[in-house]
């Protein structure tokens, strides 16, 4: 019986978070090469080296900014059944009860560009080629857009 076989197998979870460590360190290494304008070092976001406090690190906001950063592809595409399994995975236990549907994502997404009271950096709208940080690909998913600077 192989991992993948069976969802309740006592260490699947504990092999899924060694594999996103492992992507975690990955990147962490690629990004000391290659600086992006968006980064994530020790649990939280920065952008062109100035730290994005978000307020509640467990918000579906802050999942769904996760999701993008580290699941989408090297086109930075990223499907809204892999955001919405991301954001259940990650969700605390309390809110775990309520389903992940595109509206949540819809809504995190909005949620993501509202400054909060004492945010000094807001998440920005757009990077510095002017392109849009993430934008919608219509009914297949999102793209995040994060440049080299």
């Amino acid at each position: 019986m192989s991992i993948k076989d069976s969802k309740k197998h006592p260490f699947r979870e504990v092999a899924e978070s060694f594999y996103e460590l492992a992507q975690h360190a990955a990147r962490e290494e690629y990004s000391k090469l290659r600086k992006r304008f968006i980064e994530f070092h020790g649990g939280k976001f920065y952008c062109q080296g100035k730290l994005i406090d978000f307020r509640d690190s467990q918000a579906d906001y802050v999942k769904l900014l996760e999701a993008l950063y580290f699941r989408s592809d090297k086109n930075g595409f990223c499907g809204y059944e892999t955001i919405r399994q991301y954001i259940a995975e990650k969700r605390p236990t309390t809110k775990r009860k309520k389903p992940v549907t595109k509206r949540t994502v819809d809504n995190a997404l909005a949620g993501l560009y509202r400054k909060r009271h004492g945010q000094k950096i807001p998440f920005p709208k757009t990077a510095p080629d002017g392109q849009p940080v993430i934008s919608k690909d219509r009914g297949n998913g999102l793209v995040f857009h994060n440049p080299e600077m």
